[in-house]
C-alpha cells in the first residue's frame, strides 16, 4: 500500500482545526490528480508530509488491530490500483493506493515454516474421520428401566 500521510497537529501535537482543513483540500487536490492518471511518487513528492512515498503493509488476518485503525479497516477494503477516500487517524489524514493485496492464509509459506500447522491439520482430520465412521456404526440402545 502506497500512502499520502500529512498531519494536521501544531507543535503542541494538538489537532488545529485550520490546518485540518487545510490538509483535506491540499488531500482532495492529490486525489484528483491521481484519478487524473499522474503517478503515485510525483503526487507523493508535492503533497505528503515527508516528500517521498511511505509503503504500508497490513496483515489482513489481524482482525484485532484492523478492526481499530480506520486506515487499516480502508486498505483491507482496496482492489489492487485503487485509490481511497481521504482517510483520518491519529491526528493524519491518509491517502492509500493499493499496490498488491495477498489474502490471508494463501501466500507460498516454506514446509519448514508450517511443519507443525501441517501436522496438527492432518491428526485433526484423521480423528474426524474417525469419530464420524465410530458414530455411522453405532448402535444405540434406549434403557426403559
Amino acid at each position: 500500500m502506497y500512502s499520502i500521510t500529512v498531519s494536521y497537529l501544531n507543535a503542541d501535537r494538538q489537532i488545529d482545526p485550520v490546518a485540518q482543513e487545510h490538509t483535506r483540500k491540499r488531500l482532495e487536490q492529490a486525489k484528483a490528480r491521481l484519478e487524473w492518471g499522474m503517478p503515485f511518487i510525483e503526487i507523493t513528492q508535492d503533497y505528503a508530509d515527508q516528500r517521498k512515498i511511505q509503503e504500508l503493509t497490513f496483515y489482513l488476518e489481524n482482525d484485532r488491530h484492523n478492526l481499530r485503525s480506520p486506515v487499516a479497516r480502508t486498505a483491507a477494503g482496496l482492489r489492487v490500483g485503487e485509490i481511497s477516500e481521504i482517510v483520518e487517524e491519529n491526528g493524519s489524514l491518509y491517502l492509500l493506493c493499493c499496490i498488491e493485496k495477498t489474502e490471508p492464509y494463501t501466500e507460498y509459506l516454506p514446509y519448514e515454516q508450517i511443519r507443525d500447522r501441517v501436522l496438527n491439520d492432518y491428526i485433526a482430520s484423521k480423528y474426524e474421520q474417525l469419530i464420524q465412521a465410530r458414530w455411522a456404526e453405532a448402535t444405540i440402545l434406549v434403557s426403559e428401566t
